[in-house]
């Protein structure tokens, strides 16, 4: 019996910008022209030498999704390198993991907590550009690079040296591609990090869903330009598509389930996320709850809940391996989301669901 495709609500708001209706024709069409690039300000920023914490940071990033990775990923790729040596395998095309949303959904936070990587994080828009993060096992010691092109078409090229550096080096990069009126764009931000401890993984952080039309005093559709975006990224087969989901917000709007939908209508590569369980309103702790049990808007293969670090831990400088604690503790002592089976809840069940997806796809 061929798989069901995914059932999504009726009615996601409404037309137009605020929502969506399932059955109505999706906005836009083919994707948008690239954003003209505002000029590119001074000189190309170095990042200063690694700090204290590098060894502690190189640590950190031996993330959840890394340890998955080697468990189950490496050795069958290891196979086909000796097969393809031989002549019996062709090249191999590794998927990637795309996380789509709102704005301020937690998307850059779920990427963090998965990778060991330091995203852009805020209130607001954050992520202003495409960002493929290609993470890399390599024999050496450290190293990232970032590459994108300016708007002469020139490529700009740089160096990080330190875990603690990758964060402004995004920051810098967004900046000099949009300006400082923190406009969207459809240029792509390369960055690629080198470590022993390092999965052979790719990671695309894309803009949240705008809820506005257009920019202040400009004339770009900023809704249709990060619908585009998304379109354009999660309609590659070889790509898994995480998609991100407040509990703490109105989730009669989840617009980027139909987007995931139009792309992969049996959800054969489509994971839901739902973020920031401890701040559901009080009262509406059962409705979540059914969301999160895959019974409310059903997907092929479920939903995954996390506790991500929040704007205040980042302040406090928590580190991931103490958020880790916090969620573990919160998933054993909440009376709500306790009551979820070990499966629907926690990073490092996400890890290895991702593994385990990303060798489906390989295989």
């Amino acid at each position: 019996t061929p798989p069901q495709p995914m059932q999504t609500p009726r009615n996601f708001g409404g037309d137009g910008p605020g929502g969506l209706r399932v059955d109505s024709p999706m906005f836009g069409g083919a994707a948008s022209p690239a954003m003209k690039a505002h000029p590119m300000i001074s000189d190309v920023h170095r990042v200063e030498p690694p700090s204290l914490e590098y060894q502690a940071r190189i640590a950190e990033m031996n993330s959840a999704l890394a340890k998955a990775y080697a468990e189950q990923i490496k050795p069958c790729l290891d196979q086909i390198s000796k097969l393809r040596g031989l002549g019996f395998a062709k090249e191999l095309k590794l998927p990637s993991i795309v996380v789509i949303g709102d704005q301020s959904s937690g998307k850059s936070s779920v990427l963090e907590t998965i990778s060991g990587v330091s995203f852009p994080r805020g209130n607001g828009v954050v992520t202003l550009c495409p960002l493929q993060l290609s993470m890399r096992s390599s024999d050496k010691k450290w190293r990232g690079t970032v590459r994108y092109f300016d708007a002469q078409g020139k490529e700009v090229h740089w160096d990080i040296d330190s875990p603690d550096d990758v964060e402004n080096a995004i920051q810098n990069a967004q900046m000099r591609i949009t300006g400082h009126k923190k406009a969207i764009s459809k240029n792509i931000i390369e960055m690629t990090l080198e470590a022993p401890d390092l999965p052979n993984l790719t990671l695309v952080d894309l803009p949240g869903i705008a809820r506005y039309s257009h920019s202040d005093g400009g004339s770009v559709n900023l809704y249709k330009l990060t619908t585009d975006i998304i379109k354009e990224y999660i309609q590659r087969e070889e790509t898994i598509i995480l998609t991100v989901i407040p509990l703490s917000a109105d989730t009669a709007t989840m617009e980027a389930l139909q987007l995931a939908k139009d792309v992969d209508p049996y959800g054969l590569r489509t994971i839901g996320v739902l973020t920031f369980p401890d701040l559901v309103n009080k009262g509406a702790e059962e409705e979540k709850l059914q969301i999160a049990r895959n019974i409310t808007f059903p997907l092929s293969k479920g939903y995954i809940t996390v506790k991500c670090r929040n704007q205040e831990d980042i302040k406090s400088r928590k580190s991931l391996r103490e958020a880790k604690v916090d969620e573990m503790r919160f998933f054993s002592n909440d009376p709500f989301f306790s009551q979820l089976d070990p499966s629907q809840r926690g990073t490092d069940t996400l890890a290895k669901r991702l593994s385990t997806e990303l060798l489906t796809l390989i295989k």
